[in-house]
């Protein structure tokens, strides 16, 4: 990590002269003026730290999650293969949200991993209590739809991580945004199923995936992590007009990973994907039609009929175009496929 004065290169310079006190960091100590108070981030802040309290939800998907401190970069990297420095700005759930903890026993501590907290018994709160069907905690976000934000924000940061050199940095934002997702899955929130799938079924941690208090660590074969991206998705498929997870779990379905290859049910998915979205989102009902001009083309699901194909791949085309010139550019290549695929439909059928 960065020494104190890593980001204060790019700050106005200060003012000198009499009563001008500074410790050898080049900041301020208390005898100074707060007006030229220069803000340094503590040293060694991670991307994940738990705050050593867990949360039980009643869902066997969310399962027990810990709560985190909510960590984000203050400031510029010192050189370009090292990474921001961090501060905490917040706990997840509030700490002011938490009340009344219970113990949940002795537990594998995970003292190999310095992110998890070694102290046993594990204190805990449950967020739903199943015998009187109400929730007794932390109503500060009922729905989960704080939590999918936050989730979202280190998902972006983890994808935008691209140097080797800041590999674990990229891995410890796909976990705190695996554990965020369940946080906003364990209440409710169908759009966080959907983004677990993506988690799991990407391997976006790379094995590396803390599942409770009582499984810190466990590492996922590729077998368990489809089975959980299968099990998130058809969870996302129960709020109407979700036409992305439809057509993720379409693909599992096709490659038989976490269930049954069957490619007339995967045929069906696609469908459903491009009806429910063909109102709203062109990136979504773009990317449904790719694939089903791919089972046409190809005879997947159903017979070979270029002429099906064809219209398919050219509504792709329509829909990826409008997603890539909106600056969705994750869709630049499959917009390539569509309009490869119209130019082979088009020689098949000698047009």
């Amino acid at each position: 990590m960065s020494d104190s004065t890593s980001n204060a290169s790019n700050a106005p310079e200060e003012p000198g002269g009499e009563g001008d006190a500074r410790d050898e960091s080049g900041t301020r100590d208390a005898r100074g003026s707060c007006e030229s108070y220069r803000y340094v981030p503590p040293p060694d802040i991670p991307i994940l730290e738990l705050t050593g309290d867990w949360i039980e939800y009643d869902d066997p998907i969310a399962g027990i999650v810990p709560c985190l401190f909510l960590t984000y970069p203050v400031g510029a990297a010192p050189n370009p293969d090292e990474p921001a420095p961090r501060d905490r700005f917040d706990t997840y759930p509030s700490t002011a949200a938490l009340l009344f903890p219970e113990e949940f026993g002795d537990t594998d501590d995970g003292a190999d991993d310095a992110t998890m907290p070694s102290a046993t018994p594990r204190r805990g709160y449950r967020q739903y209590n199943s015998s009187t069907d109400s929730y007794t905690q932390d109503m500060q976000d009922p729905d989960g739809s704080i939590a999918l934000r936050i989730g979202a924000d280190f998902y972006t940061e983890g994808f935008e991580t691209s140097l080797q050199a800041l590999y674990q940095n990229r891995i410890d934002c796909f976990r705190v945004a695996e554990i965020m997702y369940r946080h906003a899955a364990g209440r409710g929130n169908l759009d966080a199923f959907m983004n677990l799938g993506y988690v799991y079924g990407y391997d976006r941690c790379d094995g590396s995936y803390c599942h409770s208090a009582f499984d810190l660590h466990r590492g996922e074969t590729q077998e368990s992590r489809d089975a959980l991206a299968y099990q998130c998705l058809e969870r996302a498929t129960h709020r109407r007009h979700n036409g992305e997870a439809l057509y993720k779990l379409g693909d599992l379905v096709k490659h038989g990973r976490g269930c049954e290859r069957d490619l007339a049910r995967a045929l069906s998915l696609y469908r459903q994907a491009f009806e429910s979205s063909r109102h709203d989102s062109p990136r979504v009902w773009g990317s449904a039609a790719l694939r089903l001009g791919d089972a046409y083309a190809d005879g997947r699901g159903c017979d070979v009929d270029f002429a099906e194909a064809l219209r398919w791949y050219r509504l792709a085309d329509t829909g990826l175009t409008l997603a890539v010139d909106a600056g969705d550019t994750w869709y630049e290549r499959p917009l390539f496929h569509a309009r490869a695929s119209i130019a082979d439909m088009e020689q098949e059928l000698g047009l």
